[in-house]
């Protein structure tokens, strides 16, 4: 059984992305292969080239399965993805990871489950949503780390609020306030995953934030520091970006400058 497992997402375009993020991770992980298995989701999108593992099966323990929601491209498939992906869990520590992701800080990875281990009642580390709209203070499922065993007691629905349509929703309880660091009477978006804090501050657990800063040093995507130094980079919007896409390549471009000219990491 592996240490740690990681849940990727994977929907339209994801092929493309989940190349860079296998080659960028298998830059920035300390992590043993016999330590990490790799678990992709693949919703919706049977034409995802699976060629595109095949160089990182070496470094990491890979597996892949389809996961056919019947859902439209969205929060609601994205979030019975994560549940999948949840179930196959069996490590110690887990972590849900965007396709759309590149790691600027190596060993990110130990970083993660150190959190998990020296904070007080830390149950989750993870980004903060840059969105203000959105839930705040509490990691949200873009990139989160967490003990599989502890969230899958929790039995947490990740879908978004379905009605109505625009997940807007008017906080009501102190409960609500807490989780999502808002006040009574405050309007949220809640997105996929916004019972995951709730379930979690409910519990007891605490969780910590990476914060966002922005476009950052690289001048492209979302990125946010851990202990104020670049830790990752998110492009955001990959199902609409393909592999032809300007903005795309200029962001991993990016990426693997900083890791090379930056971090000493080629």
């Amino acid at each position: 059984m592996s240490a740690f497992d990681i849940g990727i997402p994977c929907g339209n375009n994801s092929d493309f992305y989940v190349q860079f993020l296998l080659k960028n991770m298998a830059k920035t992980m300390m992590a043993p292969k016999e330590d990490t298995r790799i678990i992709l989701g693949i919703n919706n999108y049977k034409q995802f080239d699976l060629s595109v593992l095949d160089p990182w099966r070496d470094r990491f323990n890979i597996e892949h399965h389809y996961v056919d929601t019947d859902t439209p491209p969205g929060s609601v498939g994205h979030a019975m993805v994560l549940e999948f992906l949840l179930d196959q869990m069996t490590a110690t520590f887990g972590a849900f990871i965007d396709c759309d992701i590149g790691f600027l800080e190596y060993g990110w990875d130990t970083i993660m489950i150190r959190e998990l281990c020296t904070g007080t009642n830390t149950e989750a580390f993870g980004l903060q949503y840059t969105n203000v709209r959105k839930y705040q203070g509490f990691p949200n499922l873009i990139v989160c780390a967490f003990r599989p065993a502890y969230v899958k007691n929790l039995k947490i629905d990740f879908r978004p609020l379905l009605d109505p349509p625009n997940s807007e929703y008017v906080v009501q309880s102190d409960l609500e306030a807490r989780a999502w660091n808002s006040q009574i009477g405050q309007t949220v978006v809640l997105d996929c995953g916004f019972r995951f804090p709730l379930k979690m501050i409910e519990s007891g657990a605490s969780g910590k934030i990476i914060p966002y800063a922005g476009t950052g040093i690289l001048g492209i995507g979302q990125e946010h520091h851990y202990n104020g130094k670049p830790y990752l980079t998110h492009l955001k919007g990959s199902s609409v970006k393909d592999r032809n896409n300007h903005g795309a390549n200029a962001w991993m471009l990016a990426v693997e400058t900083f890791l090379e000219n930056v971090q000493g990491i080629s």
